[in-house]
């Protein structure tokens, strides 16, 4: 019979179990038992079989319960690893099941269930099948498989694990290792036991797991049971899983592809002619003219060799002072003798001396008059291009345009696949380095003169001039220590691969460049001249009468010889007559300064035209302004530590691993 008091209660407490169900004591969800069968094949893939046996409250089990795979790691480099993963099957208390996946981060989620269908509370057995590759570690002196069974993302307790590794005969008989680590994730608790099943195949054991907490197990054997993966199938294998990188590298092999097609159709030389030595420039060519012929385009060293040209002639004198620690200073100044001289000049030569001389009769190199040299040096640019182009050479650019576009279009489609592909920060990487790269470029470009000077001046180290240099060398530096920081990022791989595509474009720009039969022609006497500046005699000149060697003919040929590259050679041929000639007193009279001796002619033209040229250059170019790693990266056995496989594993690390839930 009821006592009194609690039948005065009695309607409370009804009251509070039909409104409030929360205050009953909760039911508890858990894994009843998590068995795993991992197989693992002769070619180095893995079949896993993970039987799980929950119990519901259809609290977070509703539905049914999801598994994670991680799919994508770091390896102890940085980079991107993704392994493969193909779900197999899905079963529920001894029937299929139902299942839908969903793709995260880094991996994969299974959800085994109806969205639309409520499990029933109590027990339930779910199976997952799945497959695997690129989870093994393949070592120096040993292959290992290092597996999280579990994961350690679970939210259920665990009251048992187990897991047998079903190995090729050949390996079962020689395993050398059996170990295991148990807690949360980077613990390295050791309670578990292993045993072996029938077969011999290594069986691990471990109970009542909390929520978080995991086994990893780890099985060593010799190298060489195991067939490794080849160079090849592993590079097929990366293509495969890396669309962005796939597009790149299809692409780069169309556009190869075209530009070579484009090239044996219009890029070829015609062949060349018979050379003959010639003991002047042909056609009165310029020296600039003969630079811009020999490259199929205008560049420093055809602006300087037109200016010497000038001084030569005698419409230009060049003044030179020198500083001890300091870089030499040179100006021009228009000779008032030179009317006469001026009608020896070329047409590009006339339009040079107008530019550089149209307000003032002297000129410094200096940064203040920078815009002035800038602005004749493209009036000279322009004008041997107008006299020139598609006269003596074509530049084709009607088959190099669409290349380019080509490539613009494959590294648009490489970035959207990227995009698509969930690779947002691999991507800003990517731009990171491309951006800096165009950086350094851009800084090699405008100071590599300077540097030159510099380097051969052999300046003091607290000269302020090295100041630029040092500065652009750090930052040369600094960009050399980013990418070599993240070389193995897969970035880095569609870093280069953009850099392939942008220097192909370029290089075949150059390429598809091819004289015409006039200009081959052209080029043939300009070899002639060549081998005239390059030897004054030898036995390909006695059939002829070579000119007397004269200072006066060493200097009128001197702009010729710094247009084609072989002023030493030219210097060196006139040692004897430039020193005989220095010991009477005698100096270029279009040149004043410290160097204006010809005691040693190839110190003169070693010193003299790459500080000159240089100077010119600097100033026509205007003022300097899941698992920590990833599977097979490091090795789980404690014993491997001589290996030189980072050996030392944890919970958590290797392959497989994730955890699941309820929904």
């Amino acid at each position: 019979m009821l006592s009194l008091g609690f039948s005065k209660r009695l309607p409370l407490v009804v009251f509070a179990l039909l409104f409030f169900p929360h205050l009953l004591p909760a039911q508890t969800e858990r894994i009843r038992s998590f068995d795993a069968t991992i197989t693992v094949h002769s070619d180095s893939t893995i079949q896993v079989r993970e039987t799980i046996e929950v119990e519901s409250a259809r609290e977070k089990i509703r539905h049914g319960i999801y598994r994670d795979f991680p799919t994508r790691y770091k390896d102890k480099l940085g980079n991107d690893v993704e392994v493969g993963f193909k779900v197999l099957g899905v079963g529920r208390d001894g029937g299929p099941e139902p299942y839908h996946t969903e793709k995260l981060t880094n991996g994969i989620r299974i959800y085994a269930g109806h969205p639309d269908r409520l499990a029933s509370r109590g027990l339930h057995t779910y199976v997952f099948r799945y497959e695997t590759n690129r989870q093994l570690g393949f070592f120096a002196d040993h292959d290992e498989l290092y597996w999280n069974v579990t994961g350690n993302g679970w939210v259920f307790p665990m009251d048992a694990v187990t897991a047998t590794v079903a190995l090729p005969p050949a390996v079962r008989d020689a395993v050398r290792e059996v170990d295991a680590y148990t807690g949360f994730q980077g613990e390295r608790g050791k309670l578990f036991t292993t045993s072996r099943d029938a077969e011999g195949n290594p069986v691990f054991r471990a109970e009542k797991l909390l929520p978080g907490q995991g086994l990893t197990i780890v099985v060593t054997w010799p190298r060489g049971l195991i067939v490794e993966p080849s160079f090849s199938q592993k590079v097929a294998k990366l293509i495969a899983e890396d669309r962005p990188l796939a597009v790149g590298l299809a692409g780069l092999a169309v556009l190869l592809f075209y530009y070579v097609v484009a090239w044996a159709i219009v890029g070829r030389d015609p062949p060349p002619g018979t050379i003959m030595p010639l003991y002047g420039p042909p056609d009165n060519l310029s020296p600039a003219a003969l630079r811009y012929l020999e490259h199929m385009g205008f560049d420093n060293r055809a602006f300087s060799a037109a200016i010497l040209d000038l001084a030569a002639k005698g419409c230009v004198k060049i003044g030179e002072q020198r500083w001890p620690g300091e870089r030499p200073s040179y100006s021009l100044v228009r000779r008032t003798d030179s009317a006469a001289s001026e009608a020896l000049l070329t047409g590009e030569e006339k339009l040079l001396a107008e530019n550089l001389f149209d307000h003032c009769d002297s000129l410094a190199l200096r940064p203040l008059d920078s815009g002035l040299i800038y602005g004749a040096k493209q009036a000279l640019k322009a004008s041997l291009r107008g006299a020139m182009d598609k006269i003596y050479f074509t530049r084709n650019l009607l088959y190099w345009w669409p290349g380019a576009m080509l490539a613009v279009a494959i590294v648009a489609a490489l970035v959207k696949v990227e995009l698509r592909a969930g690779m947002s920060n691999r991507m800003i990487m990517l731009m990171v380095l491309l951006g800096l790269v165009a950086a350094d470029c851009i800084v090699v470009f405008v100071n590599f003169d300077e540097w030159k000077n510099v380097l051969a001046s052999r300046m003091k180290a607290g000269s302020e001039d090295w100041w630029p240099v040092l500065f652009c060398l750090l930052f040369i530096l600094g960009t050399g220590v980013f990418i070599f920081s993240v070389y193995a990022r897969p970035a880095l791989l569609l870093f280069l691969l953009v850099l392939a595509l942008a220097g192909v474009t370029f290089l075949f720009r150059t390429l598809l460049k091819a004289p015409t039969t006039a200009g081959r022609r052209l080029r043939d006497r300009v070899d002639g001249f060549r081998m005239f500046l390059k030897a004054v005699e030898g036995p390909r000149l006695q059939a002829l009468t070579a000119p007397a060697k004269t200072p006066e003919l060493f200097e009128r040929y001197l702009p010729y010889a710094i247009a084609l590259g072989v002023e030493q050679s030219w210097a060196a041929q006139f040692s004897q007559v430039l020193a005989a000639a220095a010991k009477t007193g005698y100096s270029p009279s279009w040149y004043s300064g410290t160097n204006g001796g010809y005691d040693s002619p190839s110190d003169f033209v070693s010193s003299f035209a790459p500080s000159f040229a240089g100077t010119v250059s600097t100033y026509a170019s205007g003022s300097i302004s899941s698992s920590v790693t990833a599977p097979g990266s490091s090795s789980g056995s404690d014993s491997d530590s001589s290996s030189g496989s980072d050996g030392g594993g944890s919970s958590g690390g290797g392959g497989g691993g994730g955890g699941g839930g309820g929904w």
